[in-house]
């Protein structure tokens, strides 16, 4: 079990809302992101521990009058898990350092192609050595988008909608670092908005689907795997559409997929 930590703004206020923990003056909306994600991380751990009682953050405050609880901290429980790993599902260059210094673990988003990962781990081996740490102490994962199925042409047109709206989606904010070009964003984007899903399917290249997919028969999807893990990716997720069968891409991932990844030497 892990607690994982999204870097988004709307999240660290919706996570203090619902936990007791009130902003600060600034409010987490005017605040660095990074500032609110260590304080996040740093109440997390203290009241994982039980030894956090009263917070005072740039973002965060908690006050244990505020809660009564019965534990003499701000949990009214107490943790099975006092070491709970922690992991950033973060984007932004300063986040993923945050998450090399004080993360466990690390969840990149869809999708999660090789030059986003490349570029992703410079700065979070950039955090973690600046905290006197490995980067063979994070956990890396990924979010992919994947399909497989018995045949390469079926798990491709698995992911076309499913990739079509992730160019569309993600194109803008992070196309560079995942190898999306500002013209396959605008292309994408206008026909999502304009005619809908199928549209945008239809702009769905086997290019496109290589450069930003993991799809194919069990053979193909280790195969294209394999750079990611030597790269050091160590959880590749299989996201939203795991092949056009469901029940047999479990099965597949399960019995040929995950066995020949363990056994690739890095």
């Amino acid at each position: 079990m892990t607690c994982a930590l999204l870097g988004g703004r709307e999240l660290l206020a919706d996570l203090a809302r619902r936990h007791g923990v009130t902003p600060g003056e600034t409010g987490p909306s005017r605040v660095s992101p990074v500032r609110a994600m260590r304080e996040c991380t740093e109440i997390v751990r203290g009241l994982l521990a039980r030894k956090l009682v009263d917070y005072q953050g740039e973002v965060f405050t908690m006050v244990e009058s505020d809660h009564h609880s019965e534990w003499k901290t701000s949990l009214n429980f107490i943790p099975p898990r006092v070491e709970l790993p922690i992991y950033f599902g973060v984007g932004g260059p300063k986040l993923l350092e945050l998450a090399g210094r004080l993360a466990d673990g690390v969840i990149l988003t869809n999708p999660c192609t090789l030059r986003y990962l490349e570029h992703a781990l410079v700065h979070v081996r950039r955090g973690a050595e600046a905290a006197g740490r490995s980067l063979s102490e994070l956990t890396i994962c990924g979010f992919q988008t994947f399909a497989v199925a018995e045949r390469t042409e079926q798990a491709k047109e698995a992911v076309k909608e499913m990739l079509a709206a992730y160019v569309a989606h993600v194109g803008g904010k992070h196309g560079e670092a995942l190898g999306i070009s500002e013209q396959e964003f605008r292309s994408f984007d206008d026909a999502l908005h304009k005619q809908g899903m199928k549209a945008a399917a239809k702009l769905v290249t086997d290019e496109l689907i290589e450069r930003l997919a993991i799809t194919g028969t069990p053979e193909e999807c280790v195969r294209k795997l394999t750079p990611f893990i030597r790269a050091g990716l160590n959880v590749p997720i299989a996201f939203h559409t795991p092949g056009p069968d469901r029940r047999r891409a479990f099965e597949l991932i399960g019995r040929e997929i995950v066995p020949a990844l363990q056994k690739i030497v890095v």
